[in-house]
């Protein structure tokens, strides 16, 4: 499973309380429906993340009836040459993400739902030597897409067609981890990652399908 991730409490509390969120390094993106601000995280890392951003990763969860065992396949992604989101063995330290949370100015995350410490909404970043881009789907609907790095769009009206909008959750033991959403389904990595090249969106939602998502780690150089 990922590493735990201890989300900076003081900056998300702000979100979900209305109050505007004032620190040092944080980017601020905004445009007339949606207010972005991207957050740093606390430890504890292998090493420090540079600027708050940590490298991208799946994780795909699959339960073996038979056996009654689960298996954990933990893959650390990075940018191809086209583009693409590709499994990546020994990413750079430039190929760095992260994360900004998002809401309007009636404090609306996403489909009227508000953002806290525990649950919010927003763009998977990502920042390499000044081109700031927002992890984004190729297609609609997203079943099927690769995932490519593009220019991140704010508006909230169009979140749920975008292709970038994720909701993002921390669970009772730490750990962070994010879905791909639109206005009725979730999307994360297909479980075949690790065998077909660029990263592949499915709907994890039915009887056979796997837990999947999207999870962030600090470098490990």
């Amino acid at each position: 499973m990922f590493t735990k991730i201890a989300l900076v409490a003081s900056a998300l509390l702000p979100i979900a309380l209305g109050a505007p969120a004032v620190l040092s390094h944080h980017l601020a993106k905004k445009s007339t429906d949606l207010n972005c601000v991207q957050f740093q995280y606390g430890g504890p890392f292998t090493s420090t993340g540079f600027n708050g951003f940590i490298h991208l990763y799946s994780n795909i969860t699959q339960f073996d009836s038979d056996t009654q065992t689960t298996a954990f396949n933990e893959t650390r992604l990075g940018t191809a040459e086209d583009g693409t989101i590709q499994p990546c063995g020994d990413c750079r330290t430039t190929e760095l993400f992260g994360f900004e949370v998002c809401q309007t100015s009636d404090r609306d995350g996403f489909n009227g739902l508000g953002n806290s410490p525990r649950s919010f909404y927003g763009h998977l970043t990502y920042y390499n030597v000044g081109d700031f881009k927002c992890l984004t789907a190729s297609s609609s609907p997203y079943i099927g897409s690769t995932l490519k790095l593009e220019d991140c769009q704010y508006d909230y009206e169009g979140a749920a067609s975008s292709g970038q909008y994720f909701e993002m959750n921390v669970s009772d033991e730490g750990y962070y981890y994010a879905f791909l959403v639109d206005e009725q389904n979730i999307y994360g990595p297909t479980p075949d990652l690790n065998n077909n090249g660029s990263l592949v969106l499915y709907d994890p939602i039915g009887a056979n399908a796997t837990f999947t998502f999207f999870g962030f780690k600090a470098q490990e150089f």
